[in-house]
């Protein structure tokens, strides 16, 4: 199981978030304000994909105000009234940032943690950062036959996320890290690392300055080499100092978490013999998870390239 270098973090990280910066909403029927942060457990131990919280808060889709509603774009105005919200003390779900799309899975009622599942069954189709801190899993509940909603705050639930799709979704991710990783090691002159997507139906790493078509093969090649010497990949908790003084690309707003006293610390994933980031994404064991990765191509615009790249196997 792998661990982080700062096991007493909380995890609460701050992200920009529309509703910081705007009135109450009156249909805001749950002053979320009065609950801590969600605990993003998966920041500290990705390999923990079920796990026993509790319940916060269950609200309809159309009880959130408009700033929350809007990161659900793809449930129609109609359907609000037939998805659920439901946030928790803690969570294993990846809430979708950083280039990375969200975890789905499904959360269970349960007798008491360790015990079998007993009821309600609600799927998750989609997890968000919401105002406040909390995090959002967005979904609908089984069909109970009465009706009812099945979780109330308080009830202890059974957390399980659908392992294909993380284990997908961490081996994009790191394969797009190494994508940047041999770009850096090329010494390709005059090239800035700016941003990231690694979603499995478009991935690719855009850098500031000119790639030429040329270095297509040399970066395919070098990304492979670091698959097939299986660097470990490693989380640590950084200073900011810190990160500047390491990491091969630092963007702006990066997510940060108060550590010990008042320094704030940023999550970094190190893939040991070629580089480190700040990240906050999910990844996996060592690069030979990620499998063959092809450069697709590189596209140039405005003063600009993009590295467009794929899973192989």
């Amino acid at each position: 199981m792998r661990k982080t270098t700062l096991q007493s973090l909380t995890l609460s990280f701050r992200y920009h978030h529309p509703c910081h910066h705007s009135r109450p909403q009156p249909c805001y029927r749950i002053n979320m304000t009065k609950f801590p942060p969600t605990i993003a457990l998966y920041q500290t131990n990705e390999d923990l994909w079920t796990h026993c919280t509790t319940v916060v808060a269950v609200r309809q889709l159309s009880q959130l105000p408009e700033c929350d509603r809007s990161l659900f774009k793809q449930v129609g105005e109609a359907e609000h009234d037939k998805h659920w919200v439901v946030t928790t003390t803690e969570t294993i779900f990846y809430a979708q940032g950083g280039g990375q799309p969200y975890d789905t899975g499904v959360m269970h009622t349960t007798l008491a943690e360790g015990e079998g599942v007993s009821g309600a069954r609600f799927l998750i189709s989609a997890v968000r950062h919401g105002s406040h801190g909390q995090i959002l899993h967005l979904g609908r509940f089984e069909s109970q036959g009465d009706g009812t909603v099945a979780f109330t705050p308080g009830s202890l639930v059974r957390q399980a996320l659908d392992g294909e799709r993380r284990g997908l979704n961490s081996r994009i991710h790191t394969g797009g890290h190494l994508v940047g990783l041999a770009v850096h090691s090329l010494q390709i002159p005059g090239v800035t690392e700016l941003k990231a997507q690694h979603y499995p139906e478009l991935s690719f790493v855009d850098f500031r300055g000119t790639i030429a078509s040329a270095h297509r093969e040399a970066i395919e090649t070098r990304v492979n080499e670091f698959v097939q010497r299986a660097l470990p990949v490693t989380v640590h908790w950084w200073t900011r100092q810190e990160v500047r003084d390491k990491c091969k690309a630092v963007p702006e707003g990066i997510p940060v978490a108060p550590g010990n006293g008042d320094e704030e610390m940023v999550r970094v994933v190190d893939i040991e013999g070629a580089g480190a980031y700040p990240c906050g994404g999910t990844h996996v064991p060592d690069a030979s998870h990620v499998g063959r990765v092809a450069v697709k191509k590189i596209s140039r615009s405005k003063g600009n390239s993009k590295i467009s790249y794929k899973l192989v196997v």
